[in-house]
């Protein structure tokens, strides 16, 4: 085999499972390990893998993981905040949607006293938080989004659209006065099933988003109830307009 063929196969091993681990490919492909840490250093030099004890590992999983742990990391006094605010909201709520982000992350992990019976998502993440509480936690199917930690697509449409929530707990990456905003179709689709299916929708964002925009906008003010923000940034008026036009209930934590 080609140095250019096995230097593709372990790529795809890579971003297959994660890692390269040398004496497995090298078994796998019927080579020696000389022959795959070569390939391993050309692909180093490529930028697309990093060399870890035994292997490599895929550059692109480093640096999503640090993205995500510095998204996680940054305001986190403001996301704790919101999150025990927005738990104490949603106290009573029998069945909650969560959707996905670090922020709706702080919310769940403050939600131990909360009395849901039932709490259904698309977040790997909030699934696992919620794993060891009494509630029924119901995570989605659907194709996996491994970056993210999130399923998405039809399969995660239609399940979603098969329930009925009290309460739908979203947040955004940007707000204007024309609508809500994420990164994604695929993760705005969802959120845009979750509000449909439930009886109340609360966003939960901090106040930064409302200076902020992003590529795929899922919704309209006027299906948000209720917003739970804090004050560290002013709410541009066109947007206050809206909100107080849709009759949404404010709620904006001091910090």
């Amino acid at each position: 085999m080609l140095s250019d063929a096995r230097q593709e196969m372990i790529k795809k091993i890579a971003f297959r499972d994660g890692e390269v681990i040398i004496s497995k490919v090298a078994s796998e492909l019927g080579v020696s390990f000389e022959t795959v840490r070569r390939d391993i250093n050309a692909l180093c030099s490529q930028n697309i893998l990093s060399k870890v004890h035994g292997g490599a590992v895929p550059i692109r999983i480093n640096e999503h993981e640090g993205h995500y742990l510095k998204r996680k990391s940054t305001n986190m006094h403001i996301k704790n905040a919101l999150g025990a605010y927005t738990a104490n909201l949603i106290r009573n709520s029998g069945v909650l949607f969560f959707s996905v982000g670090t922020t709706i992350e702080a919310v769940a992990s403050s939600c131990s006293q909360i009395n849901a019976r039932t709490v259904i998502t698309n977040s790997v993440s909030i699934a696992e938080i919620f794993g060891s509480s009494p509630a029924t936690v119901i995570l989605t199917g659907g194709h996996l989004n491994a970056d993210e930690r999130f399923c998405f697509g039809s399969e995660t449409q239609n399940q979603i659209a098969r329930y009925r929530a009290d309460t739908a707990i979203i947040s955004a990456v940007g707000i204007d006065e024309n609508g809500i905003m994420c990164s994604s179709d695929e993760e705005g689709e969802i959120i845009a099933g979750m509000m449909k299916a439930a009886d109340r929708v609360i966003l939960v964002v901090e106040s930064n988003k409302f200076s902020q925009k992003s590529v795929y906008r899922f919704s309209t003010l006027k299906h948000i109830d209720e917003i739970v923000t804090d004050n560290t940034h002013s709410i541009p008026q066109c947007v206050l307009k809206e909100i107080n036009n849709h009759k949404i209930k404010l709620h904006t934590i001091e910090i």
